[in-house]
């Protein structure tokens, strides 16, 4: 194998490691969209209320969630989670 083919080679796994890497952070996106419709879902007494508060990481609504915050947008937490 000459060096260019090693090249690409290198390149092929490089943007198969990328694929891969998308379609991870595709399914977190998922799965904290998930996690948000099911908070807003939660009853006021199980948490879900409203703060006023905007998110640090992106600027989205957040809820109570327990003694956290949980945006609306993202799925970030925070306030001692």
């Amino acid at each position: 194998m000459n060096p260019q083919d090693v090249l690409n080679e290198l390149y092929e796994r490089i943007d198969t490691a990328n694929e891969v890497l998308i379609e991870m952070k595709s399914g977190l996106h998922i799965v904290r969209s998930l996690e948000v419709e099911i908070i807003m879902e939660r009853p006021a007494t199980m948490g879900g209320q409203m703060t006023g508060n905007l998110c640090r990481s992106c600027g989205g609504e957040t809820v109570r969630t327990g003694t956290c915050e949980t945006c609306l947008n993202c799925g970030e937490s925070s306030g001692g989670c």
